[in-house]
């Protein structure tokens, strides 16, 4: 059991000294100037299987953006004591490496976006990491990081926060951990928006931004553009019509893919419509 446990403490140094030795190559590969138009640093935050990979995909190809895909920043920046150069190198890095092989692959799907600008950009003003449920996680576990980067980028901090029919998400939740639905899963779901409430309390208005899955997929152009906006970007016609193209025609509704007992349902309805949660999530139903 002790040589179990050494031999698993010794493969996490060896991860580590490589990821290190791995970093410090990619912090040499950029200059710091190459950020000097840098207005934005954009996180994702709220629930695994929500949509998080496509809207990243979709924001990494706009002209004046950066978003690297499941770089998991928010660590990083602790482990790197708050550089922000060094987290927009591993960025631009992830982006560009992405775009090299044609992979923003995720759950099975590819988000790649052929002939707009993903790994690359004409001026960079916004730059960013897609890892949403895993923030709202580490949030829960280590609130004072995301208090860090509040204060480290002050107005400049966006975060986006991207939902869906929370029934779909815990069904997600349970075909991940091939369980039934159940009251535990329930109550994780509902920690995960406790965090996204924690997050979003701690800012300005103009620099938390609420997007909907199903009205992105229902008014994909509308919405996109309207996204864009939050970030103080224009939103050119091709843009548009090349992303919209690969966005779904409609909403995957998982929650009809596995029994939902009638409690479970109403566990869910007490919880959307009590008043801490009713004003994000009420409008939701089975």
């Amino acid at each position: 059991m002790k040589q179990n446990k050494l031999f698993k403490q010794l493969g996490k140094k060896v991860k580590s000294i490589v990821e290190d030795r791995k970093h410090s190559a990619i912090f040499n590969k950029y200059p710091d100037d190459i950020f000097n138009d840098v207005k934005y640093y954009v996180m994702f935050i709220g629930y695994a299987h929500s949509g998080h990979s496509l809207i990243g995909a979709l924001l990494d190809a706009h002209p004046n953006m950066i978003i690297s895909n499941e770089l998991h920043a928010l660590p990083l920046f602790a482990n790197y004591n708050y550089n922000k150069y060094k987290i927009f190198k591993l960025i631009l890095d992830n982006s560009i490496r992405c775009a090299a092989i044609k992979d923003r692959t995720n759950t099975g799907y590819n988000y790649y976006i052929p002939n707009l600008y993903q790994g690359k950009f004409e001026k960079l003003e916004v730059i960013g990491d897609k890892k949403g449920g895993a923030t709202a996680v580490y949030n829960l576990k280590h609130p004072e990081v995301m208090d860090n980067i509040i204060k480290l980028f002050g107005s400049s901090l966006k975060i986006i926060h991207v939902l869906r029919n929370p029934y779909d998400n815990i069904t997600a939740y349970a075909y991940r951990l091939k369980c039934t639905i159940n009251k535990e899963l329930i109550e994780t779901y509902f920690r995960h928006v406790d965090s996204v409430l924690d997050c979003k309390a701690k800012l300005q208005e103009n620099q938390f931004y609420n997007l909907f899955y199903e009205e992105l997929v229902n008014n994909k152009e509308a919405e996109l553009k309207r996204l864009c906006g939050f970030l103080n970007q224009g939103a050119n016609p091709d843009y548009l019509k090349q992303c919209s193209d690969s966005i779904y025609d409609s909403p995957h509704k998982r929650r009809y893919s596995i029994e939902w007992k009638d409690e479970n349902k109403s566990i869910v309805s007490a919880y959307m419509n009590s008043d801490k949660y009713k004003e994000l999530l009420s409008e939701y139903e089975f």
